[in-house]
Formats: C-alpha cells, structure tokens, sequence
C-alpha cells in the first residue's frame, strides 16, 4: 500500500509487520539510543548494583520493544481500492458518514486521512513520524504513547544515575545502592 512494505502477512491478514517509506530515519533512531545506552551501560556496568543493572536492561529493553511496535505494526492502513471499479468502492462504504478518496479509490472512515508520505489513507490517523518512519494511526498509537513515555523516562534515568555515579566517591568498592 503506497509507500509501505508488508514484512510479512501481507494486506489481507490481521497480523501484519510493516516498515514506513522512512526506515532510513529508523535506523538512525535506532542508532540515536542504541549509542548512548551502549556508551552508559558499558562505561558505568561494573559501578552499578545489581538492582541498577537489572532496572538498567528493563528501561533500554521496553524502550526498544516500543519503538519496534510503533514502527512495525500497521498504523490502521486502509487497503487501497481501484479506479476502474467505482461500484466496489461504494459498497465498501460502511456508513454515511465515511469519505471517498480520490488517490485510493477507498472509503475511508471519520479519522481516516489521507497521508501523502506514505501514500496511503489511514484510520485513526495522528500524524505521520519520520522517527519512527511511519504514520501514527489507531493501530499503533498505544504503542506511540508508550514508547514516548519510556524514552522521556529513560532520558530521566540515565541523567539521574549518571550523577549518581559521577558524584559517588572514588574510594566505593561497592557500586550503588539505593
């Protein structure tokens, strides 16, 4: 559909992995928090108590995996119809109130827009993200917000046990505690 590439189970099944028209911009997210996370857990690992490198891995590990949902699960694409067969596109209408587009030859329902970089009508759309390379929509929304809430918090993390182990005294054998 438009821009996007089917990973596996293609239009027609429910479960489905996708990759945006912007994965080049993925990576780099990727690459954005991998770096540090790699930098910090590997710089600071033997200063850490066991219970900071446990919670370390779970932080990093959940801001992964929601970044990974949010890029790779269909956003709520709405299969595109054909121009040559205007009858078919009008019975998939499911109520008065969806719209017609033009570029799909689909209806689309209300919150259905059409994204222009994805080339593509998505229901529920939010917005389109070149963060994570593909739109925001009602099928992978939770796993936005979720995923922009761990990597404030992770951000917030990282900062506190950075000062931590910056300013523990040089002497400690142990690591930290809480």
């Amino acid at each position: 559909v438009g821009g996007v590439t089917y990973c596996y189970g293609g239009e027609a099944t429910r479960r489905k992995c996708v990759v945006g028209p912007h994965w080049p911009v993925l990576m780099i997210t990727y690459t954005i928090i991998l770096g540090p996370s790699y930098w910090f857990l590997t710089s600071n690992w033997n200063g850490l108590s066991p219970f900071w490198k446990v919670l370390s891995l779970i932080v990093c590990g959940n801001t992964f995996l929601f970044l990974f949902m949010t890029a790779h699960t269909d956003p709520g694409r709405i299969p595109k119809g054909s121009a040559d067969d205007p009858e078919r596109a009008t019975a998939a209408a499911r109520s008065p109130h969806d719209t017609y587009c033009d570029l799909c030859h689909c209806y689309r329902p209300p919150g259905g827009v059409h994204c222009f970089d994805c080339d593509a009508c998505c229901a529920g759309y939010d917005h389109h993200c070149p963060w994570t390379g593909t739109c925001i929509g009602e099928g992978n929304l939770r796993w936005f917000y979720l995923f922009v809430s761990h990597i404030f918090g992770f951000m917030i993390y990282l900062a506190v046990v950075s000062a931590m182990v910056f300013h523990q005294p040089t002497g400690r054998k142990h690591g930290l505690l809480i």
